[in-house]
């Protein structure tokens, strides 16, 4: 792509650029890289912020109708001579911008917006009519609106501040790790479909939208080395240690894999809850799901609220109650 430039190792971006002590990176970023967040690409850490106020970041900066991509990767930049990344694309994991750039590759590779590829290729096969990087008013008038938890009484109110960009008249960089909306039931549908071609289940009339080989040795196969699972079990941090997981690891489905049986305690009890070998994430609204192929259970929980896990634990403490309900109704 013409739109990315050379990028730079660098593990922080200060606000003083002449601060910034930067290198050409050496190896090559593949798209293998962009898949198992191995590319390098990060977001930037800092203090934890006001969530009662407008987000300011890439996401949400005003986009470039006339390039795109060009405009989002000058955002990531933040006026650095190429691509900050937080070490060589290959030696480690980082949580960041990976799934943004694979969506441009994606676009430049078939020609197509990610919309359009995303809409012939997942989307409609599957039926799922509430999914779109847009907010066309089908999905608007069924939108759920956000909340925010204060923390001098833990008590909700509304959050109205800027997100992202919601005007279907200005979005232009369909960015693949922020920007789509979904519903609980279209996001079920499709781990219901990996579920089902995982164990071999797919009615003979349903096309796969990848295939079963794929699925298995890629999406629920370990992809990192021992010092990059490291980093993904400390950006899980009180995740991992809540629900006694025994470490994690992380496919090429842009999913973390659980390494055993999870074992967190609810009210007391130990309830059985997801198995070794289940893919799982959350994202920043607190919307978290899993699908746990040795027990044939998938299943989603969609919250839309902030500050996002592992910060609200009340959220974390909500999903193993709810996880842990969902095990005992099954029949053995």
């Amino acid at each position: 792509m013409e739109e990315l430039p050379d990028p730079v190792d660098t593990s922080t971006t200060p606000p003083a650029l002449e601060s910034v002590k930067y290198r050409p990176a050496t190896n090559v970023m593949t798209v293998e890289h962009l898949m198992t967040f191995t590319s390098g690409l990060f977001y930037p850490s800092g203090a934890v912020p006001d969530w009662d106020k407008d987000i300011k970041n890439t996401y949400t900066a005003p986009q470039d109708e006339a390039n795109p991509a060009g405009g989002f990767i000058k955002g990531i930049k933040k006026g650095l001579p190429g691509i900050p990344l937080k070490f060589e694309p290959g030696t480690d994991w980082a949580y960041g911008w990976s799934s943004d750039i694979l969506g441009f590759v994606i676009e430049k590779a078939t020609g197509q917006s990610l919309e359009i590829y995303m809409k012939e290729n997942i989307f409609d096969p599957l039926g799922m009519t509430r999914t779109s990087f847009y907010l066309s008013p089908h999905i608007k008038e069924n939108k759920v609106g956000m909340s925010y938890r204060r923390p001098k009484d833990e008590v909700f109110q509304p959050w109205d501040h800027r997100f992202y960009e919601e005007n279907p008249d200005k979005l232009f960089a369909l960015c693949g790790g922020a920007y789509l909306l979904s519903s609980a039931r279209d996001y079920l549908t499709l781990l219901r479909h990996l579920l089902r071609l995982h164990s071999n289940t797919l009615p003979p009339d349903v096309k796969p939208i990848i295939s079963q080989e794929t699925l298995i040795t890629k999406v629920f196969e370990p992809a990192l080395s021992p010092h990059a699972r490291k980093s993904i079990e400390g950006v899980l941090g009180s995740i991992v240690t809540y629900a006694k997981t025994g470490g994690a690891q992380w496919g090429h489905g842009g999913m973390a894999l659980a390494l055993d049986n999870w074992k967190a305690e609810s009210e007391g009890t130990k309830p059985k809850l997801r198995k070794a070998g289940s893919a799982f994430w959350f994202g920043f609204l607190n919307t978290s799901h899993f699908i746990d192929p040795s027990t044939g259970v998938a299943a989603v929980l969609q919250v839309q609220t902030l500050p996002p896990l592992p910060l609200d634990q009340r959220i974390l403490r909500m999903g193993t109650a709810l996880e842990g309900l969902l095990y005992q109704g099954l029949v053995e």
